[in-house]
């Protein structure tokens, strides 16, 4: 069995599923409280956030029964744009989590803009714009700078869960560009716009390679009364999803208008087939 779970905007959705056919077995929708004000607020408690994955894990155990204990692995993906400061070493939440619409910080974001030329974003990054992630992370310093004396690290919910989960920092390209730190020509990380900015160069987690696995940690196995050691997948980010589904329909359309797959007949998408 599988564990597949989703941390959204406003709920951490979680279900399980048999190994051998992909039926779905379980499946729960934990709500994620949310604080709104007019000030273009949008927070979320990261201690929260893990508190429903238990909850979760809880209302699955209740509906598998014994078989939760047959568990093999779980992946998990998250809503993209979200940040968090948080201690690297503990994992311990500095702030609260800022969620991808809250827009406090979007008069940094344009003061960056202004005042570093489009070219020298495009110059590594392939976008003409900084990452919004970069002017989230300054927004915060202002509002908390001696946060940033212990050399926090500035993450994202998957990122955060991940840590829960295995103790590792991890982190996806997708979410790496959001952050601005992201060397697309080069696929990897730079700490180059982070130092332009007066901040770390090592502020963001390290990138994910490719879809490598991390065993559960001891205490997270015994939160969500699991064995130790099951691999954990991720953090994934909700747009690589929207890359897989556009790639599949681009796929289906060019064999449909080749005349390799007849109109109306069922398509799926094979491992072997060309890039």
């Amino acid at each position: 069995m599988y564990l597949g779970i989703d941390i959204g905007s406003t709920a951490l959705k979680a279900a399980a599923f048999d190994a051998r056919g992909g039926r779905l077995l379980a499946q729960t929708d934990q709500r994620l409280p949310l604080d709104v004000d007019e000030t273009g607020r949008r927070e979320q408690d990261p201690a929260a956030i893990v508190q429903a994955l238990c909850a979760a894990a809880g209302s699955l155990r209740h509906q598998l029964g014994e078989r939760w204990a047959s568990l093999r692995g779980i992946g998990l993906a998250a809503q993209g744009g979200s940040r968090i400061l948080v201690n690297r070493t503990t994992g311990g939440p500095l702030t609260p989590m800022f969620l991808w619409n809250d827009t406090r910080a979007f008069g940094h974001f344009h003061e960056i803009a202004k005042t570093v030329p489009a070219r020298w974003w495009r110059s590594f990054s392939l976008r003409d714009e900084p990452g919004m992630g970069l002017a989230r992370a300054l927004w915060i310093r202002d509002q908390w700078p001696d946060l940033f004396a212990g050399n926090p690290l500035c993450i994202g919910a998957g990122k955060h869960v991940y840590f829960a989960l295995t103790g590792r920092w991890r982190q996806e390209a997708c979410h790496a560009l959001q952050s601005g730190c992201y060397d697309a020509r080069r696929q990897r990380l730079t700490g180059r716009p982070a130092a332009k900015l007066g901040l770390s160069a090592d502020l963001f987690a390290p990138l994910r390679n490719g879809h490598e696995t991390h065993p559960l940690t001891h205490e997270a196995a015994t939160l969500l009364q699991l064995p130790d050691g099951i691999p954990v997948a991720g953090p994934y980010n909700d747009h690589e999803a929207d890359l897989a589904d556009a790639r599949a329909l681009y796929l289906e359309v060019f064999d449909r208008l080749c005349g390799h797959v007849p109109a109306g007949k069922p398509y799926a998408i094979k491992q072997d087939q060309p890039k």
